[in-house]
């Protein structure tokens, strides 16, 4: 594999030669005849064809003024080699340049930027790293990442997949864009017969760039077909959805049904896939169902679209067929966001490492820069997750800390749909809210001009609740001596209990 840096230094003219011991030009610089010029830069190149890593650490000419005005060179341009063994094979290597005073070289003609083919590389630094040498030694592989060429002046998203195992000890990892086929998961999608394919127009500012990236990465292409519908961000599939026979796949219940499952865990991963429907192939007899109109021509999907009512089931059942072996065991999912836990380190890795296996087999990738790699307390589905138990997501509540008053209803779902979220951390949710859920009950009224002091007390309550929430113990349902408290209540038209 041949790679290409964004920014590679090439020699116009070489006043001296370097011996690097490698098939390649040396890197250097000529005639930098200027006073006061300091040039650094640092680069780390694996060549082609080439078992050894060459790092240019230093470039520093110095100058003074000598009698005659001229500039003399006090201290001859040095250049500091290092070498160290590398995998041509696995082709993943970092690098970095620093390079100042760009416009000044450029200018003497001294050196110039070229940008190759293959792929540009770019350094990576993932958060979440551990002190534990094993786990630093698996995330070392994601310092390094290939960007595909002609894309470098736009930020890149990192995807993260798993490469062979050339190490003794540990496994390396690669990072590559998204341009692999995505998993077929879905069978045919039906529609309700006698229905006509709807039609829509199109807005003005459908974006170029969208629909070129998209095209790029496969996951569109132009088409014709009786179906048209308006192109935005989401495509407006309600006229579709409403023809489509529902698929009654279930979500799971975030508190009840996921977290309880992380008792004893002490070592968190959370990972998220890159535009998780995306990595799902529609079926060839079913992407002009997804036709949609824009001004550059009529495109349809070839891989699962937002907005699809199918989709989340659809999508939901592929999880399940690639982390099925390791469902309630170390592993917790919900749609495309996924939680490793584990009670040791070393137990972690191998659970770590099973389930990136298991994406690379399935041909799924993972957005780096959405992923937190073994820590002892994570952020995932609004949560933060330790091996204390659960607690609301610090950022969800600075969020409700400035969240205003509401002045009409439209203000009020918001907040109660948000409050309600976290109703497990709040206690008797249902008879604090009942002043302000009683406004959303009916329609008839008009919104009061000014909110009662009962409704006013239980929106500062909610919040008050939720800024002040404490930690839910994750029950232990293991031991001998385990016991529950039933809490119940009753009146004369139900009953309720809490475990």
């Amino acid at each position: 594999m041949r790679y290409a840096l964004t920014h590679v230094v090439r020699v116009v003219s070489l006043p001296w030669e370097v011996s690097t011991g490698l098939e390649s030009p040396a890197l250097c610089t000529k005639g930098l005849g200027f006073k006061g010029l300091r040039v650094q830069f640092k680069l780390s190149v694996q060549l082609e064809c080439s078992n050894v890593m060459c790092c240019v650490s230093k470039l520093t000419p110095e100058f003074k003024e000598s009698t005659d005005g001229s500039y003399i060179e006090t201290k001859e341009s040095s250049l500091v080699w290092n070498y160290r063994d590398a995998d041509p094979d696995f082709g993943s290597w970092q690098a970095k340049e620093l390079l100042d005073h760009l416009e000044g070289v450029l200018s003497n003609q001294a050196v110039e930027i070229v940008g190759g083919g293959g792929h540009a590389v770019v350094e990576v630094r993932p958060q979440g790293v551990s002190k534990g040498r094993a786990v630093e030694k698996l995330l070392a592989g994601l310092a390094a990442s290939k960007v595909a060429a002609g894309e470098a002046e736009r930020r890149a998203d990192f995807i993260l997949c798993i490469g062979d195992d050339r190490s003794d000890e540990d496994m390396f990892v690669a990072i590559e864009t998204a341009r692999a086929t995505p998993r077929m998961v879905a069978d045919i999608f039906e529609c309700t017969v006698g229905q006509k394919p709807s039609r829509a127009p199109f807005y003005l500012n459908d974006p170029a760039e969208v629909l070129q990236l998209m095209s790029r990465l496969n996951m569109v292409h132009l088409y014709s077909s009786p179906r048209k519908l308006m192109a935005v961000m989401c495509i407006e599939y309600r006229a579709l959805n409403a023809q489509t026979l529902k698929d009654k796949g279930p979500l799971p219940r975030l508190a009840d049904d996921l977290f309880n499952q992380l008792q004893g865990a002490k070592y968190f991963t959370s990972l998220d896939l890159w535009s998780g429907y995306h990595q799902c192939r529609i079926h060839p007899d079913d992407m002009h169902k997804t036709a949609f109109k824009t001004r550059y021509g009529l495109y349809e999907f070839t891989v699962m679209p937002f907005g699809l009512t199918i989709a989340p089931a659809a999508f939901m059942r592929l999880m399940h067929d690639v982390l099925k072996p390791f469902i309630d065991k170390f592993v917790i999912y919900y749609l495309d966001d996924v939680l490793i836990y584990s009670k040791t380190e070393q137990e972690h890795l191998q659970h770590l490492e099973a389930v990136l296996r298991a994406f690379e087999q399935h041909n799924l990738k993972v957005k780096l820069s959405k992923c937190s790699f073994a820590q002892p307390s994570t952020r995932f589905l609004g949560f933060q997750v330790s091996s204390l138990g659960l607690l609301v997501d610090p950022k969800k509540v600075h969020a409700v800390v400035d969240w205003p008053l509401p002045k009409d209803l439209t203000a009020v779902r918001p907040f109660l749909g948000f409050v309600g979220f976290y109703r497990c951390f709040i206690k008797g949710f249902a008879t604090i809210a009942a002043p302000l859920s009683n406004l959303t009950k009916t329609t008839t009224k008009p919104f009061p001009v000014e909110l009662p002091t009962a409704k006013i007390d239980a929106f500062h309550q909610l919040k008050a609740a939720l800024c002040t929430a404490p930690v839910l113990i994750i029950p232990n349902n293991t031991g001998p001596d385990s016991e529950f408290e039933l809490r119940t209540d009753a009146s004369g038209i139900d009953i309720g209990a809490v475990l």
